[in-house]
């Protein structure tokens, strides 16, 4: 992979963040932390509404040829996810009451 193939691979990782933060602040959450790495891995947005918070692991795409961004979360990703939440959680979230994971997923080119 070319220099220049891995920086549009980052850039358009960062455009799906982009748009699903926006869309979770569009929706009344407020972003906790985006990027968020700890030894267990990473956490791409942490928003939260209320004592609900949401970790979200954002894939995106700009084909299927790889398969969907969906399909890229498998069993092993999710409970390395989990792994992350909870240290997240033990290290800066006091008084939630539920906790969600989503995958949100985005698909296209970077035109908007």
């Amino acid at each position: 992979m070319g220099r220049g193939r891995r920086f549009d691979h980052l850039a358009l990782g960062r455009h799906g963040e982009d748009l699903v933060e926006r869309w979770y602040v569009d929706q009344g959450h407020q972003v906790v932390a985006r990027n968020w790495r700890c030894p267990s891995g990473e956490l791409d947005l942490v928003v939260r509404r209320g004592s609900t918070v949401v970790f979200c692991e954002v894939k995106t795409r700009s084909s299927t040829r790889y398969g969907s961004p969906f399909e890229a979360v498998d069993r092993r990703r999710q409970g390395r996810l989990r792994a992350a939440a909870t240290e997240f959680l033990r290290a800066h979230e006091r008084g939630v009451t539920a906790c969600a994971s989503t995958w949100p997923q985005s698909s296209g080119s970077r035109s908007t």
